[in-house]
């Protein structure tokens, strides 16, 4: 019972780390947000090279928050239903909710933009959080 709980508390963790690396990307690259413009008052150099107009800025700015976000989403749902690790079909449902999403934003049912890379954002999300919890039961078996 300690092992199964210890992989609980191991997860969430994971899962609460990258719910708020996903908020902090999300508030950094938001330039319209509150937070940003603090930062920038309070900051004397941003830091250019994860901020400017390289390839890792634009891959931590256009789909880090949700690659993130759906990480954390993905730990969590198997966390709150309890799945075994062989119970991967509820997990791909979460990344289905993501796909879904953009298509319904390509389709103008919902706002957005619309973008395959957060499509694959979501879906390397959920495959890093089914990977992840694999490895910490692994780990678990081990000890």
């Amino acid at each position: 019972m300690a092992m199964k709980r210890r992989k609980t508390i191991i997860l969430s963790i994971i899962g609460f780390a990258a719910l708020s690396a996903g908020a902090l990307v999300y508030l950094i690259f938001n330039r319209s947000a509150h937070f940003v413009r603090w930062f920038d008052s309070h900051l004397q150099e941003w830091p250019t090279e994860y901020t400017g107009n390289s390839v890792a800025a634009m891959v931590v700015r256009n789909w880090g928050a949700d690659y993130l976000w759906m990480l954390s989403f993905t730990i969590f749902i198997q966390l709150v239903l309890r799945l075994r690790e062989k119970d991967t079909q509820w997990l791909l449902l979460c990344t289905g909710l993501g796909i879904v999403w953009e298509f319904l934003q390509w389709f103008g049912r919902v706002n957005g933009t619309a973008d395959i890379g957060d499509a694959a954002a979501y879906l390397l999300g959920s495959i890093s959080a089914i990977l992840l919890t694999r490895i910490v039961a692994k780990e678990e078996e081990y000890e």
